[in-house]
């Protein structure tokens, strides 16, 4: 039988309860408690997603987007229009111009109620890209290219993120 993942614990024995966690990398360390910050959020962190590209940390917290610089935590902003937000997923591609300059493009789809949002990452903001309606509250999202799979109740749907179209997977 083929296992996927190991679980393996990373901290054991904390003063503090963890909320939400987010992987950065890919190998093992040991990892040891530097800091710890109560005052992150005023609610409890719902998600959290590290983009090392963009020296941000993406946090859902009381229902609303937050952007955080990486290296001290302190907030940058927060995404007024997702008041009302379940969950999202992000995206990162690398994109290399005609000179050889690499870059990297963030996208940000966030589910507020029966809809979701599109951002795009630019001069260290998120810039609003469309919005679509759904039929009902999305429970999952995650990229794949140029499209976005929603996760429903009963229904997985994939929506072109370009066109809006969508389709029953």
């Amino acid at each position: 039988m083929h296992i996927a993942y190991e679980a393996k614990a990373v901290l054991r024995n904390l003063p503090l309860q963890i909320a939400a966690i987010a992987c950065h990398g890919n190998r093992e360390y040991e990892i040891y408690v530097d800091k710890s910050l109560k005052s992150f959020t005023r609610k409890p962190v719902q998600q959290l997603v590290c983009v090392p590209e963009h020296q941000i940390l993406i946090s859902l917290s009381d229902n609303i987007i937050h952007v955080h610089e990486m290296s001290h935590f302190t907030e940058m902003f927060s995404i007024a229009k997702t008041k009302g937000a379940s969950l999202f997923a992000t995206d990162i591609r690398k994109i290399s111009s005609a000179s050889g300059l690499e870059t990297h493009r963030l996208k940000l789809c966030v589910a507020v109620k029966r809809k979701i949002q599109l951002f795009d990452w630019r001069s260290r903001s998120f810039t609003e890209i469309t919005e679509i309606g759904l039929a009902d509250v999305p429970r999952s999202l995650a990229w794949c290219s140029h499209s976005i799979f929603v996760g429903f109740k009963r229904d997985y749907y994939l929506i072109n993120n370009m066109t809006s179209l969508t389709s029953l997977v």
